[in-house]
């Protein structure tokens, strides 16, 4: 959420150009998304 507060913060040419700024946000999804599998996978493993 502090990444998209910061990016509505900025002007458009403050951006490079062809910077995506999806980037940031899927790749720390994808690390919850890991981190809440993670403990059930291990605990259905017992």
């Amino acid at each position: 959420m502090q990444f998209r507060r910061v990016l509505k913060t900025l002007k458009p040419v403050e951006i490079p150009q062809r910077y995506c700024t999806s980037g940031g946000v899927a790749t720390s999804l994808a690390v919850v998304v890991l981190g809440i599998a993670l403990p059930g996978y291990l605990f259905s493993e017992l």
